[in-house]
């Protein structure tokens, strides 16, 4: 059953030879394919083809026959698992390619961002000491920003970088630099949740986390004032 509402569909499936080559028709049916998978949520499986077959309004036979000429292009594939059975088609790497981003990657789009950022707005490096310093604290930076990542994807279930990359680590980073912690991040996740509101990514709870910190902080600051000072 599927438990998300979206998949990763990578930029450089425009400049795919395989799938460059595809016939309007069948890159229409790759597409579908993907979502099938999304919908799946099985490592890349796809339903049966009866069920495709209705759902696209499509003939079985039609469908088969598209199917196993996008198989000749490697983009999905047929598998038996049993020889009793007829077996099932699947897409290719799906699984793969939708997981998480790991840390060493993230540390790589992070410092491929802050490169563009430099070269674009003219920033001029300091001396080697300083450059030392600042990969430091960079990779501090990276370090809270990988975890924050996280955890927002293990509470949303939403797949890292989904809406952008550009968009997702601009919205994390934001994280980081009004220093919001874990609860906060929960707090607004639950809030916009009960109100029915649609939580697409790391963007939607940012003005409502960073108003959960400002109180919480508000707060804590309340109740250390509230604390009788110790006598000497």
């Amino acid at each position: 059953m599927a438990t998300k509402y979206w998949i990763k569909l990578y930029h450089e499936t425009l400049h795919d030879p395989k799938v460059a080559r595809l016939s309007d028709n069948l890159w229409r049916r790759f597409i579908e394919c993907l979502l099938f998978a999304g919908e799946e949520n099985d490592n890349g499986r796809l339903p049966s083809i009866p069920d495709m077959a209705w759902i696209l309004q499509k003939t079985e036979e039609t469908l088969t026959s598209e199917l196993e000429q996008l198989a000749r292009y490697r983009l999905i594939d047929h598998r038996t698992d049993n020889v009793l059975d007829d077996g099932y088609w699947f897409v290719v790497n799906f699984g793969k390619r939708q997981m998480p981003l790991s840390k060493a990657d993230y540390m790589q789009r992070l410092r491929e961002e802050r490169q563009k950022e430099e070269h674009y707005g003219s920033v001029t490096r300091g001396n080697a000491e300083e450059d030392t310093d600042k990969e430091k604290e960079e990779d501090k930076e990276v370090g809270r920003f990988s975890h924050l990542s996280t955890f927002f994807v293990n509470i949303s279930e939403i797949n890292e970088l989904t809406g952008g990359a550009q968009k997702w680590v601009g919205a994390i980073r934001k994280w980081v630099e009004a220093g919001l912690e874990e609860q906060d991040i929960q707090t607004a996740y639950n809030i916009l949740i009960e109100k029915d509101y649609t939580v697409t990514g790391p963007w939607s709870v940012t003005n409502t986390a960073i108003g959960v910190m400002t109180k919480r902080k508000a707060d804590k600051a309340k109740v250390m004032a509230d604390i009788p000072t110790a006598r000497m």
